[in-house]
């Protein structure tokens, strides 16, 4: 079923407001499933900042924080000077020899979770070589 788009800006409308999605398909008293209502409302600006400059996001999907892939780059050159400061630099992985960056920890001696699992499973499989040998 097709709605009126006067319907939907008035959903729009509401949803800036604050009211809460279901609320606004009570209010509305037309059989509106709440998905639809959603749909409507997931890409209204509710007045989202861009986290680099500060401009008005004009969203193209939920979790986007910055206006624009200039704003996106600077704030991840800033993220990759930061890490040098403090000392975090490129790492060789124990497992494949592959450079990776850590993340937010300095201990961190694998790329992947999937390289730290082979190292473990390789450790298990030489302990008990070690045990069966004695």
């Amino acid at each position: 079923m097709r709605h009126p788009p006067e319907v939907k800006e008035k959903v729009c409308e509401l949803y800036r407001a604050g009211t809460p999605r279901l609320q606004i398909a009570e209010k509305m008293g037309m059989k509106i499933p709440p998905t639809t209502i959603y749909n409507w409302t997931k890409f209204v600006s509710l007045g989202v900042a861009c986290v680099e400059c500060g401009n008005k996001v004009k969203r193209k999907h939920l979790n986007q924080r910055y206006c624009s892939g200039e704003c996106k780059a600077k704030a991840k050159y800033r993220r990759v000077e930061q890490r040098k400061r403090e000392g975090i630099t490129p790492r060789i992985c124990k497992m494949c020899n592959k450079s990776f960056n850590p993340r937010n920890d300095k201990r961190h001696q694998y790329c992947t979770k999937k390289c730290q699992d082979k190292a473990a499973k390789q450790r298990r499989r030489n302990k008990t070589a070690d045990a069966n040998a004695e």
